[in-house]
């Protein structure tokens, strides 16, 4: 199981926005997303909500199997 973090990066990566589209459209800076993507450098909670938001990201509770 992959962490949110890394969940978040791949729905970055996988966006097929650049990263200088998803930093104007947020306001975050370039370089943050480059660190977060590098995972070097965590996020705000605020920052998380700007990133989801801009990629249309929603987060649901996974179906469990069996319970």
């Amino acid at each position: 199981m992959s962490t949110f973090s890394e969940q978040l990066q791949e729905a970055i990566r996988s966006s097929g926005t650049s990263r200088y589209a998803i930093a104007r459209q947020t306001g975050l800076s370039q370089a943050l997303l480059c660190r977060f993507l590098q995972g070097t450098r965590g996020l705000s909670l605020e920052s998380i909500d700007k990133l989801m938001n801009a990629l249309g990201l929603e987060i649901r509770p996974r179906e469990r199997g069996g319970e």
